[in-house]
């Protein structure tokens, strides 16, 4: 491995006012982002929002590269990241259920990946406690934080 290719090549990435792009955003994210501007939510449409993206003139002054979710190493890796995560959470608090809300919950795989991989990093020899998805979705954390705000109160 190059260290001063990779060095160099990490320093371009984040170099001060550039981004790195995310241009795969899971189904539900693009399906609520389309839904919103009364775009259908299909591989085409997809496909077409992505092609935009990537030939904007001059896109390049901002964006210093871009993430795909479809690379196929980082799916696992961020699932075990968040199985050890979630591990700790088992092993301290021990929670009848784990409930995934937000983005991350419209990551199907996760559904299927995490459980086995947090098996892994626990204490126990057996986990019981199921990953669930929010029952509102992505947007479980606003729907919370509206229930709890007081129309009285006063900013501070």
């Amino acid at each position: 491995m190059d260290k001063t290719l990779l060095a160099k090549t990490a320093a371009a990435m984040v170099a001060k006012g550039k981004g790195i792009l995310a241009a795969d955003e899971s189904s539900g994210t693009c399906e609520t982002r389309f839904k919103s501007v009364g775009v259908e939510c299909t591989e085409d449409s997809r496909r077409a929002y992505r092609g935009m993206l990537f030939t904007t003139t001059g896109i390049e002054q901002f964006v210093s590269g871009a993430a795909l979710q479809r690379d196929p190493v980082a799916p696992k890796l961020h699932a075990d990241r968040l199985a050890r995560a979630l591990a700790h959470v088992v092993n301290l608090l021990g929670p009848d259920v784990i409930v995934l809300g937000g983005g991350v919950s419209n990551v199907e795989s996760l559904y299927s990946m995490v459980p086995p991989l947090i098996a892994r990093y626990v204490y126990r020899k057996e986990i019981e406690t199921p990953l669930r998805r929010a029952a509102h979705g992505d947007a479980s954390g606003v729907r919370g934080a509206a229930m709890l705000w007081d129309p009285g109160a006063q900013a501070p």
